[in-house]
């Protein structure tokens, strides 16, 4: 009887693991389809947003809105500005600007009414700041 009763706990025991193994690839397989459902609402949004006309234009901080101009010279706390650019859309006009900070290369994207909308910082290559030294050096022998 014990042995029946060994072999009952033990087939109940592995269709118990088979059922959890089931459950998680299931788990797996949900988060997966949530993924891929993600991307490809991404994946539209940004195909929306193709057709429609954005203009970049290169200009100096005295062309952008004094608001504007106020918080790109508090966010950049005094280093020295890289590329300045005016962005219209459909949405509107936006403003960018770029630093290097010593250590970052930090970009913010700002609305005609000095929000920033977004604020994006990565290491600098080696090249950029070699780029921003240089620019330095050549500013300080012209001076």
């Amino acid at each position: 009887m014990r042995s029946g009763t060994s072999v009952a706990v033990l087939v109940h025991l592995s269709i118990k693991e088979k059922a959890m193994k089931i459950q998680r690839k299931s788990w797996y397989g949900l988060a997966i389809c949530v993924l891929v459902t993600s991307l490809a609402i991404a994946v539209v949004a940004m195909a929306e947003d193709i057709g429609k006309e954005v203009k970049e234009t290169a200009v100096t901080l005295v062309d952008m809105p004094q608001v504007v101009q106020e918080v790109i010279l508090k966010e950049s706390q005094g280093f020295k500005l890289g590329e300045l650019l005016e962005v219209v859309t459909d949405r509107g006009v936006y403003y960018e600007a770029d630093w290097i900070d010593g250590v970052d290369e930090v970009g913010i994207l700002l609305a005609a009414d000095g929000t920033v909308i977004d604020r994006e910082r990565e290491k600098a290559d080696a090249d950029d700041q070699e780029d921003d030294e240089q620019d330095d050096d050549d500013q300080d022998s012209e001076g």
